[in-house]
Formats: C-alpha cells, structure tokens, sequence
C-alpha cells in the first residue's frame, strides 16, 4: 500500500511539474508577446512623431487657402497702421494672390514663387518693368503678409526668407551714429542747464536708452527714484502690444552720478498737470484722436522743438562736431556705446536696450574700453 502511493504521489508531482513547465513556458512566450507588442507600440508613436514632424516641415497641417489668408489678413493690418501704407501693403498682396492663384494652399507657396512673382511685375499703370528698389519695396510689403500668415497659421518656415536678393537693389549700410567721447557727451549736457527740460529728456536717452516713443510715453509711476530704475512699459494698442519693440517690458537703472540727480529735480519740477515725465512742450493743432492729452504729437513735432534749443546750445558752447545734430536716435546708441565703455557685456547690454545680444556684440561691444584706465565713470550699480 505504501509503495502505491508513493509511486502515485511521485506520478503526479511529475504532472505538477510538467504542468509547471508548461506554464512557465506560456508564461514567458506571453511576457516576450507583450514585450514585443510594447516594443511595436513605441515604434509606432515615434513614427507618428515623425510623420507629424515631416507633415509640419511641408506644412500638410495648413488647410488655409492664399486667398482666404489675404482677406483675412487685409481686415487685420489695418487697425494701428496708416491708411496709406494699408493701401499698399493690400495692393501688393493682392497682385501676389492673382499671380499664384487664391485657391492655392497657402502652405504650398514657395520662395520660389515669389521670385517670379517679383521678376514678372510691370507697372500698374502702363505696364513697363519696374526698378529694383521697387521691387525691394514689394518683396517688404509681402513680408509683413507672410510673417504675419507664419505666426497667424503656424506655418513651417516664413518662405520670404529663402527669396534671392534682388539684383541692382542698394542695401542701406549700417552707420550707427552715437557720442563716442566723453568731453562731447559731458559739453551737450553742460550746454543745456538753461533748458532744463530738454537736460532732463538728453539725459534720460543717452543715460537710460529708451526708445524715442518709450521716452514720450514714460509715467511719473513708471519711475522710481528712491529704488533706482525706471519702467519701460507695454500697453494694448487694439489687438497688438505697442509701448517697446518687443512687446516685453524691462526695467533700466537709473545711472547715480549724472541721470538720479537731473531726473530728481525735474520731477521736483514738474506740475503734475500730466501725468508723462516728458509731457509734450506743443499744443497738437488738431484734436487729438488716438494719443492723450499732454503727450507729443510725434516726432516730428518734437524735432521742430528741439533744433532751436540744439543750436542755441551749441552756441552758446561754442561747440562743433555731429553730436550736436543727433537726435533721440543717436542718443539710445550713446546709452550703448556707454555701457560698452564702462565694461558691460553684450547680454547686459541687450537686456537693458531690449535688443538682441548679437545686435549688442556688433555695434557696442566693439567700442567697449579694453582696461578699466579708459572706461567712463558712469555708475549704474
């Protein structure tokens, strides 16, 4: 009896055991079956991903026609741009449309398409073939199509960028004029202390660098003294950012031996009847529309204000040289070329004109001192 069951027991673990093995073995064909199956499904996501990745690069995603982006583009650029200028930024899209077909995807136009588009163009009027510095006029007004189509839809690339330059088409050099010697800078502000106004405004721009429509628009809340920086500010414009290049607001200290002082007593100054640090020395001779009360017209009104004041301060400094003609452009490039000269780098540079640091490394970086004898003795810090 005993040797019965044993030799059962011993049978049927034997089965258990090749049962086992069985199992394992399923087992490990299912885990592999899985693993493969993971393994498929990973390559199938990657491959998506790049699929996406190349139907991005050609644009397939763009279902927008060339005809249906220019008319919605012709609704949008009009607003915050001159009536004129609209004009012929649509005329130009317009006559591209017609060239290359509004029922083409807008995602299909190539460079290439433009260049015809340019070389083929003939006047309007009586048909005859167009200089290069008209058709440069052109290729910049379809720029401000495509680069608005590129962000609007998300293209791939902004095909203007691959255009062929145009033959004959004079490219202005880059000549950027700004106060390079310390006498002259220190002589202009000398001269303007009977005009305190405009001593506060020169100041501010070669010490400060705000643009010219940044510096109009600047706040009395926008400045502060006590904490050593002022705010160059953004603000809606209809459905765009206007107030800074950019869009992005930044903050600039205020230089400590020369601006804090001059700034200080301007504001002591000021009337507070507006509320601009610069509010506007004219009278707009036409109700204003679009800009507050107090505030400059525009440039130009501000140019026709200040070169009588230049002259008569430059008589009265018996000065001589350029740096009595600039004006606000040549002052922000003052605020560059001083930071170079007192030893900032090119990213502190851009981040406090609001620039790129390539656009720093090239035009002030270069004039930077090479040892510390030489540098000027602004304090920022």
């Amino acid at each position: 009896m005993d040797t019965l069951t044993r030799a059962g027991l011993l049978k049927h673990i034997g089965r258990i055991e090749e049962h086992s093995g069985k199992l394992a073995e399923e087992r490990r064909a299912r885990v592999a079956a899985e693993q493969r199956a993971l393994r498929l499904e990973r390559e199938k996501q990657d491959l998506q991903v790049e699929l996406e990745h190349y139907r991005r690069l050609t644009n397939r995603h763009i279902t927008m026609s060339l005809g249906d982006a220019a008319a919605a583009f012709r609704a949008a650029y009009p607003q915050g741009h001159e009536a004129r200028t609209a004009r012929r930024v649509a005329a130009a899209v317009n006559s591209f449309v017609a060239a290359a077909g509004p029922e083409r995807n807008l995602g299909k136009v190539a460079a290439r398409d433009i260049d015809g588009w340019l070389r083929a163009y003939r006047n309007q009027h009586d048909g005859t073939e167009v200089g290069p510095v008209t058709r440069s006029r052109l290729r910049a007004y379809l720029s401000i199509f495509f680069s608005w189509a590129t962000r609007e839809y998300d293209l791939a690339e902004n095909p203007i960028r691959k255009t062929a330059p145009i033959a004959g088409a004079r490219h202005r050099p880059e000549n950027i004029r700004a106060i390079r010697r310390l006498t002259d800078l220190r002589a202009l502000l000398d001269a303007l202390s009977e005009w305190p106004y405009w001593r506060a405004w020169v100041a501010t721009a070669v010490l400060a660098g705000p643009r010219w429509s940044e510096q109009a628009w600047l706040k009395i809340d926008d400045v502060f003294l006590e904490e050593g920086y002022l705010r160059i500010t953004s603000r809606a414009s209809g459905p765009r950012l206007a107030g800074t290049k950019t869009g992005r607001e930044r903050n600039v200290p205020l230089e400590k031996t020369v601006l804090l002082p001059i700034l200080r007593e301007h504001l002591r100054q000021h009337d507070g009847a507006h509320p601009w640090v610069f509010p506007s020395l004219r009278e707009a001779p036409w109700p204003r529309k679009k800009t507050p009360p107090g505030l400059w017209s525009g440039s130009s009104a501000f140019l026709d204000a200040w070169k009588p004041v230049a002259r008569a301060a430059r008589e009265k400094a018996g000065g001589s040289g350029e740096c009595w003609e600039y004006g606000p452009a040549e002052w922000r490039h003052t605020f560059g070329t001083a930071l170079g000269m007192c030893g900032f780098s090119s990213l502190e540079i851009s981040r406090l004109m609001g620039n790129s640091p390539q656009i720093a490394e090239r035009h002030y970086i270069s004039v930077q001192a090479e040892d510390a004898g030489r540098r000027w003795p602004f304090r920022w810090t």
